[in-house]
């Protein structure tokens, strides 16, 4: 296996250590020694004979200390390279048997150099034909020069992480979460990409914002306004659009004012509003009518639907409602109880007036009797026929 970078330059450093400190003994063994032969005599047959002894002792100490750095330093290095083997054996085995995919690629050609598994279980190429692809080839066409540029523009080094919709080999796309960083595969500069699929969770997500956009559209087509407050009433939480209409007053200005509501009830009403949220805090929720005063000097009624909202520990996390404009309602149960009073008066003015009537025709008859007895008992004809009136009530059954 070659050495890589680091330990190269671990080799380098070992090398230059060995070669100052071989000059700095030898500068030091030259003065000391020289020194020392001059300080034990000055015979010249000394003098040669203890510049052959130093010379000697030099070599022999020298080649010790050289054989103590190099065995320490070969030691240090080979252990680093073998732990270097291991780190990559399970950088290798992690790579390989990664559940995700992953790959590694050249930072300028953008060629794949290596896939895992993974990665040809769920793109459907073959390994073969990874080594084949660059890895602007899983992309749409009209993104691949662009994203090319970008990929080697990148600075040594780098770490990121990126989303993007990938291409499989049958047709499929996949939304892809990536993680890059620079890396090194045989020796060689690289970049590492682990890949999750998370298109599953891309299409909850799209589906959960078509129903909360729904739901916004919803809330804005209502013509009741649906409020959430916090429950000690100091904190809007939520109120929907239709608090413009019915109250003629702004969003934010309820927002900054949760009591703004209370303030525009009417006058006459105000006690049922406010024992509305007495009792809301009796009961758990409560419905309640009262007029409310617009800005604008228009009088409307309002139906008020409330409850508390509890967690599963009992405990009131906010205040629910619904604030309804029932005036035209109201309107037509006015207008109709008022038709219902004139229909009522006019149905006993009316049963009065049949009353007499009836009560005259009676009167008549009676009248005719007598005369028709009168004619009888002069032994003349009787005037009046009479005859269909003894089938009739003595009295009218009317109220």
């Amino acid at each position: 296996m070659p050495l890589s970078a680091d330990h190269q330059r671990r080799a380098c450093q070992l090398a230059a250590l060995v070669t100052v400190l071989y000059a700095v003994l030898g500068v030091v063994w030259i003065i000391w020694s020289d020194a020392a032969v001059q300080a034990v005599s000055a015979d010249p047959s000394w003098h040669a004979l203890a510049q052959r002894g130093k010379g000697l002792a030099f070599i022999g100490l020298t080649a010790l200390a050289l054989a103590v750095l190099v065995y320490h330093g070969s030691s240090r290095l080979l252990l680093a390279v073998q732990q270097g083997e291991h780190s990559a054996l399970r950088v290798h085995d992690l790579f390989e048997g990664h559940p995700q995919p992953m790959w590694y690629y050249h930072p300028d050609s953008l060629a794949f150099l290596r896939v895992n598994d993974a990665a040809v279980r769920l793109y459907g190429y073959t390994q073969a034909e990874f080594l084949q692809m660059a890895v602007p080839d899983l992309r749409a066409a009209d993104e691949r020069a662009a994203l090319a540029q970008r990929l080697r523009s990148r600075a040594p080094g780098f770490r990121a992480v990126d989303q993007a919709r990938h291409l499989c080999k049958s047709g499929q796309w996949l939304e892809m979460q990536i993680s890059a960083q620079a890396a090194v595969y045989e020796g060689r500069h690289a970049v590492l990409v682990l890949a999750v699929d998370i298109s599953a969770q891309v299409v909850a997500r799209q589906a959960l914002q078509r129903q909360e956009q729904q739901i916004r559209e919803l809330h804005q087509s209502l013509a009741e306004v649906l409020w959430l407050i916090s429950p000690d009433a100091k904190q809007v939480l939520y109120v929907s659009p239709a608090f413009e209409q019915v109250y003629g007053l702004p969003l934010d200005a309820f927002r900054r004012d949760p009591g703004l509501w209370l303030a525009r009830v009417h006058p006459d009403d105000l006690d049922v509003a406010r024992q509305s949220g007495r009792q809301l805090w009796t009961d758990g929720r409560v419905d309640c009518q009262y007029r409310i005063c617009r800005p604008d000097g228009e009088v409307r009624w309002v139906s008020d639907r409330k409850k508390l909202v509890r967690d599963a520990h009992g405990d009131v996390t906010m205040i629910a409602g619904i604030a309804e404009d029932i005036t035209a309602r109201r309107l037509d149960q006015d207008t109709l109880r008022r038709n219902s009073e004139e229909l009522a008066a006019r149905y006993a003015e009316l049963a009065r007036f049949n009353r007499a009537a009836v009560d005259r025709e009676l009167d008549m008859i009676a009248l005719k009797r007598e005369v028709n007895a009168l004619s009888l008992a002069r032994q003349l004809p009787p005037p009046y026929q009479v005859d269909f009136a003894a089938t009739a009530p003595a009295t009218a059954d009317i109220p």
